[in-house]
């Protein structure tokens, strides 16, 4: 009873942080329908059933998480940020559905792959830090069929590949629209795909 009379409390809440926290419950979040920004970092008391209702979320962070699964990301159609670091549980089979992701982090993440992150087209900043299942063929024009693949990702703002040794030159030329772009201990793209990068406007290196 404390726990539902907090959380209609604060219905209207704009950013909650429940990182490495075990005693709000999914009873709470599931009250938070206006909720803009979740944080569950190493949060393993909220599941599916809350999140599931979070429709309007703006943000939400499962880094290191392990109890939410597609089950509930596949219904955040409208979700604009969604972090997956080091996270085992969010598959190709939910990320397929939210093809209007703007922010999407990869990092140390191996259960995301190609297949879904081709079908993200509105995708403006990317982060593949630490990703071993990301390759280049996400990009290249050279097969036919990743050509359509390719085509979706050439507008992309912002690219983090810091540690990343899968992205190739073949793939980073074709990003001549790129804004902001971290190589930051990357040994795999050179000056031959950064010298055609004519518009970038941020490069760390």
């Amino acid at each position: 009873t404390s726990t539902l009379s907090i959380s209609l409390s604060i219905t209207n809440i704009h950013t909650l942080n429940l990182f490495d926290n075990d005693t709000i419950t999914d009873n709470s979040v599931s009250q938070l329908t206006n909720i803009y920004t979740l944080i569950l970092i190493h949060n393993n008391t909220i599941i599916d059933n809350s999140v599931s209702l979070l429709t309007n979320i703006h943000t939400l962070n499962l880094n290191s998480h392990s109890t939410i699964t597609d089950n509930s990301v596949s219904q955040l159609t409208n979700i604009h940020t969604l972090e997956l670091f080091d996270n085992s549980t969010i598959t190709d089979n939910s990320l397929s559905l939210l093809t209007n992701i703007h922010t999407f982090s990869l990092s140390n993440n191996e259960t995301v792959t190609n297949n879904s992150l081709s079908l993200l087209t509105n995708i403006h900043n990317l982060i593949l830090q630490y990703n071993d299942t990301i390759t280049t063929t996400h990009f290249h024009f050279s097969q036919t069929s990743t050509l359509s693949i390719s085509l979706s990702i050439t507008n992309i703002h912002t690219l983090n590949l810091e540690y990343n040794e899968k992205i190739t030159d073949n793939s980073i030329s074709l990003l001549t629209n790129i804004h902001t772009f971290n190589l930051s201990d990357n040994n795999t793209i050179t000056d031959d795909s950064v010298s055609l990068l004519t518009n970038i406007h941020t490069l760390n290196l």
